[in-house]
């Protein structure tokens, strides 16, 4: 019985968080793929402090 209750909880609570779950407000801008990937920043390469040696593999 309490198994049964349990479950019908929380089919409820699945049936009611889809109706109080905002969007992201950082989703509220969309953008194709190719324009999202073109505004990446993008800096030179930079291997200041690499050193092979620290690396057993």
């Amino acid at each position: 019985m309490v198994n049964a209750v349990l479950c019908g909880l929380a089919a409820a609570a699945l049936c009611v968080l889809p109706a109080t779950v905002a969007t992201p407000a950082h989703a509220a801008e969309t953008l194709p793929l190719a324009q999202a990937i073109d505004s990446l920043p993008v800096s030179t390469e930079s291997r200041d402090g690499y050193s092979r040696d620290k690396f057993r593999h």
